[in-house]
Formats: C-alpha cells, structure tokens, sequence
C-alpha cells in the first residue's frame, strides 16, 4: 500500500507542478526529436565496416535522413518520432533493410546492421568449365615463361623431388639428400620409412591422419616416378596455386566471397589400388578456377607453416613480428622461382634441398651493406662486415610452443655424462607423441659464427680466423638450438671408444652409421644417395678419413613409422629400467621400428613389393634400440667443443626500429657500455661471448669487446652490391654490371681495386661463359658490360673469382644473377 501512495504523490505533483510557474517562470526546452543508432559490421567476419550509407524513411512523409558508418562501424541518425523502415549499402557487400521501426522522442532506438559480402567471381571461372588435374593445366602452361617444358621443371623441383644435392652440407659422400632420406629430428623419421600417408584408428575408435604426402606434390614419393611423364597425371598443381584450396573452402570468409564448394575438396589420407595410403588431392572445379594470381603467402603456409611457426624456427612471420610482413610482403617478393625453383639462401644450417645456389637472398640483396642511415648510422654500418642482419634483427623467441628438447625413445641417453633421461612418449588424445621440453619464452637466439657450410647434423662451419672482414664467409648469425633424441640402434653399444685398439679409420664398428654405408653402398649409388665419385665406400673413406672416424663413433639411426608410433610407442611389458630397449620392454615401438625399416629395405628393393615390412624389418637392426641426446660438438679445434646442440637457421620475424629503437641502448645487450667496461667484471645476460667467438683482449681490461679491444688491420675489400641493367641498342643488346666495391671494415667506397669474375649465361648465348675484370673508380664503382647482338631469354650470373688490392689477392665467392624474360 505504501508503494502505491508513493506511485500516486509522484503523477500528482508531476501534473502540478507545471502550475507553480509564474509569466516571469523560464521552462524547460520540450524535446522534439528521438535517436535511432546501432554498428555496421561484415556478417561472415564481425569486422566494422567503414563507409557505409544508411538511409531512414519516414512512413508517413516519405522524407529520407541519411548517415554514414565511422571508422568503429557505428552511425547516428537523429529523427522526430515516427515509424520508419532502414536500408544499409556499402560497397562489395549486399544490401539490407529494416522495417517498422518506432523512435520516440528522447529515447535512442538501436538497431545494428550485419552486411553479406558481395559474391565474388574467381579468376579462372570463364576459362575453366571443368577440370582434370595437370592435363587442364598442361593445355594452356606447356611451356614455362623460361620456355622450358613446365612438367619437366616441376619434375625437377625440390618441391617435387624432396631432395637435391648441396655442397655446403657435409653429408657423407655427398649425393642428393632431403626430407625423402634424411631423418629430421621434429617428425622423428623419413619419407622412406613409409611415412608418406597414415591412419591409424585408436581404441576409443579416434582417427588420426599424418604422412609426408600432406605437403609433397604427387599421389606417390618421388623416387617412384622415373620420369615427368610417369607423374604428370599425379602431380598437384593446386596446393601452390589455388587461391582457395581444400577445407579453406569451408571458412565462412571465403564462402561468404566465393560460395560454397560443392564437390569433394577437403584432403585426408585414403588407399590407392595398390593398397598403399596417399593422401588425397583437392581437384574441384571451384579451386582450379581460383588459380590466376600470384602465388600467396597463404598458399606457402599449406605446407610451411611450421617454419614460420613458433615450434621451429621460433620466428613466425606475421605483420606483428616482422618488418616485411607489416608491409604485406608475400613470400615470393623474396623468393622468387624461376623454372619452378625456388630460391632459399646458402645460409641455412639445417635444411639440405638448395636448387638455387647461384641466388642472393641475404639482406643485403635489397639493402646493401650499408642499410643504416639514422643514428649512430657510421659505427652500426661498420658491423655489417663481421654481423649477419639476422644477429641484432633476429631479437627473441617469443613464441609459446617453441621446442628446445625432444626424444622419440623412452630413454635418452647425454653421450657426454652417461646419464639417462626418462622420456617416454606421452599419450594425449588417444595418441602417443615424443617427449617434448619447450623453451621459455624469454630465451634468446645462441650467436655463432656461420660462413654457410654445416655438417650433416646441422652445426654451422665458421669462424673468427674465417670472418668475412679479412677475406673469409664468417658472419655472426642468430640461431635457434636445438637438441634432439632419435633412436639408434643398441648393438652399437658400448661403441668403439670402449676398444682402445680398434682402428677408427680402417676398422668398421658393428652397428655404426659406417656399416650402414658400407652395407648399403650399391643401393645409395643408384638412388642417388652419395656421389658417383665415390664407386665404393672405401674410395670416400680414402678421401674423407675423418668422416670414416666420425661415422663410426655414431650409431645407426633407426628408422620408424609413424603411425606406428603414434598408436603403441608407449606400451609396456613389465616395469623398464632406464637403458637399452626391446621388443620385450616396449614392443609397439620396437614394431614401428621394423616397420619403417621394413619398408625402407622394400623400397630399395632388398625384398619384393608384396614383403610384410614388420618382418622382413626385424632383420635388419640388432633388435634392441636406444635414444640419444644429439649432436655433440665433436671439432677439437673448436671453443665449443662439448656442446650439446644442433642450430636451426632464423631468417624471419625481423625487428626494424619501431622495435630496436634509433639510440645506443640495444647496443649494449651484446657490448659493455663505457661504464661496466671501465669496472672490468663480467656481466652475465650479454648476448655473446666476444673471447669464445674468437676475439682476443689487446689491453690491459680483461674483459674482451671488440668495441674497446680494437685492431687494427689493413683494408681488406668487399662487394656491397652487384647492379644488372639491360640496354637495347640500335644493332646490339647488352648487359651492363656494375659492381660497388667497399672497405669490408668502414664499408665505405673502396677506389682502385680489381675484380676478376666469370660471366655466364642461357645454353646457346654466344660469347659465354667468358672473364670479366674492372677496376674500381673513386666511388667504389666497377663496370663490365656485355655486348652481343642479341642477349637469350634466361638467367644471366657474374661470378667474382677475386679481388686485388695494394697487391693483395682476396679469394672471393660472390655470385649474383639476373634473369632476362
């Protein structure tokens, strides 16, 4: 009752209260008008949409007040209250509207707007009424824009092959090697091991699918094609060039543009007529039809997305953490292939497949060796002789999931102290995978010196004596460390260490990587495996003792399946003791193991196609496997020598100066400032040791930085840059190359220096191969010009063999090429 009473005195005094006012009384304003407002949004992304028009008709009057959306979405539209209907229009998106919509005086009505986007055409819808796989592509794109025959090219790729030869990997007896033979430490095996396509069903009935053949381009493993017309029917031309490919069909984003896709185009792995697994190819009309722009950064990530990741390489490359990235630079603005290869750097540590050796993909190649032109421009320029980019640009591993340690055996042995780890597979979601240590995400890269030679384990060559400033390869380079488990076989044990009368050159220790080449030396020469040079394993041990020393203090690697792995790895009999394993202890495993080297064995042909690779792969290890922490520094010359870790190449999340700042201070994350130096105590949390890398201490401080401890040397020149131009004259063409030659300390331009190089060509060109030379004017500039009444289509390279100064001689091995279409 009294809420009622309060109810009933507030109406009354709300009616008397306007008669209290007198004439002189001032009254509040009356409001006339209400607010209708809301967000316009794209409605597959939920993305503000900037622009757009809307419109509100009066019902009654017919009188229409526009607005248009912000930079947030949001619009405003002030109305005297009436019913009214609301039409929104923004460009590539569809139309809507509302109606019956009432504003009332002094209230704001809300209505948001969620636009369609407008369907879009795909570049190849009026070409392509149906599609058949490379045949569709082959009846337009025969012939590549070098006028070689495309099938053949693609045939030829690391992209398709997994493999090339590569002289800056020192891989024992040389060959063609890739992911088709070498057993990377992240996915634990290799394509010959049959792990191109998998699936395996768990017991709880959940599937998974793995293999290979999810990212390389054909139904098959390479080796089984003999030749491009054996694989022209099988090779996937889509998953490089489609715009939209397989399940990114299934994205709201691309539907809401494209439509649907109606016909299969979601990969799994699924059984050829032969049995075997594959993995299946999107070839429906609406992915071929997207083909027609160049190829993205999207279509690069189908398969690479674990390289620009964080578990990797620990360098994503995203517009929030690289440079070139922010700047919408697609992949290919670096890499670009010619003849379907793809160009990757010669300073790469742990990848083998390089089929664009002659290319320069280092920083320099757009920015020169002098890149700095703010502060401190003169002393920052200056590192660029000894200082790859990468060292100070390359500043951290902020990245969750980044692996730092993983084993694929339940216990690791470290070869340096003897102790063994328990690292046995984890089951997670049904399934088995190895064990795994992340990095913090405060560790920083390791910096080593790297002239662009590693070993087969993924160690850069390199170092002081070698660097770059005095005639050498060596720059300092951020890497990323890596330490792996894989499993070897245990009848390597206790290795031939424990022997101190066994002859590590001549002798061949049971169980070694050794016995696995001698063994297998036939079959590696016909596959490619190791160079011709070689006929037989004794004429390599003959040129490489060393490596027969090395190869014998090393295990052999067991080779296993992973869907194998993934399913058992991690059954038991009994309670395992750290230590050598077997069939007895973990027996899913130790049948991966057979598997994958059953299969390998088939492959090459030791037993028919139709063997059972569990079987007949228990023939070929001792049976008993282990794990082991790897590589050791193994170089007695070496300051490192001991350290456990391999180093993975970081090229990608560069930092500019929105990041590193234009002052000194990020300076001192390597070097002492003139404070700590003068106290003369080792500070921990620098980014470097400058006496391990090799620098030596030339006063009376006992700290070592170059900075402080400076020495003088006489100057010694580089190449900053090499400059093509084409010039087209009335009755000739030429090619003019002009080299800057600069002191490799100041990088300032260095006058009267000779350089001596090679001029190549396209097969056919008259006057090349020939030799070059030029000396160098004031400005550092050397000019040579190649003049032919007519220059071919192709890849034109100049070579310099040498530089000479004050009567110094300086070996060089710079390359650099230009392509004429």
């Amino acid at each position: 009752m009294n809420c009622l009473i309060k109810i009933w005195l507030a109406i009354l005094l709300s009616l008397l209260l306007p008669l209290s006012y007198g004439a002189g009384d001032v009254h509040a304003a009356r409001v006339t008008t209400g607010t209708l407002s809301g967000i316009v949004t794209n409605a597959v992304t939920a993305v503000p949409i900037t622009g757009a028009t809307l419109k509100a008709t009066n019902t009654a009057t017919g009188v229409i007040t526009s607005a248009t959306s912000n930079s947030t979405g949001s619009y405003k539209l002030t109305l005297p209250p009436a019913a009214y209907s609301l039409t929104c229009t923004a460009t590539s998106f569809q139309d809507d509207s509302r109606t019956g919509i009432g504003i009332v005086a002094g209230i704001t009505t809300t209505v948001n707007m969620a636009l369609q986007p407008v369907p879009q055409s795909l570049d190849h819808s009026v070409r392509l009424s149906s599609y058949s796989g490379p045949d569709t592509c082959l009846t337009c794109h025969a012939v590549s824009a070098s006028g070689t025959d495309l099938l053949t090219d693609v045939f030829n790729s690391a992209h398709f092959q997994a493999r090339t030869q590569n002289s800056m990997i020192d891989i024992p007896a040389g060959g063609s090697h890739g992911m088709v033979d070498r057993a990377c430490g992240l996915p634990g095996s290799n394509m010959l091991a049959d792990n191109y396509a998998g699936i395996v069903t768990a017991a709880d009935g959940t599937k998974m699918i793995d293999g290979c053949g999810k990212c390389h381009i054909a139904y098959r493993p390479p080796y089984k094609y003999a030749t491009a017309a054996d694989a022209r029917n099988d090779i996937d031309c889509l998953i490089c060039h489609a715009a939209v490919y397989g399940a990114e069909w299934d994205e709201l984003a691309n539907i809401a543009i494209y439509g649907s896709n109606p016909q299969p185009h979601v990969r799994t792995v699924t059984t050829m007529a032969d049995g075997s697994f594959t993995w299946s190819q999107d070839r429906s009309l609406k992915s071929a039809q997207s083909v027609g722009s160049p190829t993205s950064t999207k279509a690069c990530m189908r398969c690479h997305e674990h390289n620009m990741g964080g578990y990797k390489r620990a360098t994503p490359y995203t517009a929030s953490t690289d440079v070139h990235a922010a700047r919408n630079f697609t992949c290919t603005k670096c890499h670009v292939a010619t003849q379907h290869k793809t160009p990757r750097g010669n300073f790469v540590t742990d990848m083998m497949a390089n089929e664009q050796t002659t290319v320069n993909m280092s920083c320099s190649r757009c920015h020169g060796v002098t890149p700095h032109n703010a502060n401190n421009a003169v002393d920052l320029n200056k590192h660029t002789a000894n200082v790859a980019c990468e060292a100070c640009h390359v500043t951290d591993m902020k990245v969750e999931g980044d692996i730092g340690w993983q084993s694929w055996a339940p216990f690791t042995l470290d070869p340096r102290s003897g102790v063994w780890s328990d690292t046995r597979p984890v089951l997670a979601n049904s399934f088995y995978s190895p064990y795994i240590e992340y990095l913090p995400t405060t560790a920083l890269p390791l910096i080593r010196w790297f002239n662009g030679t590693a070993s087969m384990l993924a160690q850069p060559g390199g170092g002081y004596t070698d660097r770059e400033s005095t005639g050498g390869r060596s720059k300092l380079y951020a890497l990323k460390p890596f330490i792996n488990g894989m499993l070897f076989d245990a009848g390597w044990l206790p290795g031939p260490s424990s022997d101190p009368g066994f002859d590590m050159v001549n002798g061949t220790w049971p169980f070694s990587m050794k016995a696995y080449y001698e063994n297998n030396w036939p079959k590696f020469l016909a596959f490619g495996f190791v160079d011709s040079r070689y006929p037989t394993a004794q004429s390599y041990w003959f040129a490489r003792p060393d490596m027969a020393q090395m190869l014998n203090n090393f295990p052999m690697m067991l080779y296993m399946d992973r869907s194998g792995f993934q399913l058992e790895a991690g059954k038991t009999i009994g309670t395992p003791v750290p230590g050598p394993q077997s069939a007895a202890s973990f027996p899913g495993l130790a049948k991966a193991i057979n598997t994958g080297m059953g299969r390998i064995g088939i492959d090459m042909g030791y037993f028919p196609p139709t063997s059972d690779p569990e079987v007949v792969g228990a023939n070929l290890w001792s049976g008993r496997f282990f794990g082991m922490w790897a590589p050791v520094n193994m170089d007695p010359t070496s300051p490192f020598k001991g350290e456990l870790s391999s180093f993975i190449t970081m090229s990608h999340s560069i930092k500019g100066a929105a990041t590193l700042g234009t002052t000194s201070a990020s300076c001192y994350n390597c070097h002492y400032s003139a404070t700590e130096y003068a106290a003369q105590l080792p500070l921990a949390g620098k980014r470097l040791d400058f006496a391990l890398l090799g620098w030596t201490n030339v006063d009376a401080n006992p700290l070592v930085d170059p900075m402080y401890d400076r020495i003088i040397a006489l100057p010694v020149p580089t190449v900053d840059r090499i400059v093509f131009s084409f010039a087209q004259g009335k009755s000739s063409q030429s090619l003019k190359i002009t080299t800057y030659v600069v002191d490799s300390i100041t990088r300032l331009p260095m006058p009267n220096v000779t350089i001596n190089g090679t001029i190549s060509g396209p097969a056919g060109q008259t006057g090349l191969p020939c030799s070059a030379s030029a000396v160098s004017s004031p400005a550092g500039v050397a000019l040579v010009t190649f003049i032919q009444s007519t220059l071919l289509p192709g890849t034109y390279t100049f070579s310099i063999n040498s530089l000479s100064s004050n009567g110094v001689t300086t070996p060089s091995g710079i390359t650099s090429s230009y392509t004429r279409l």
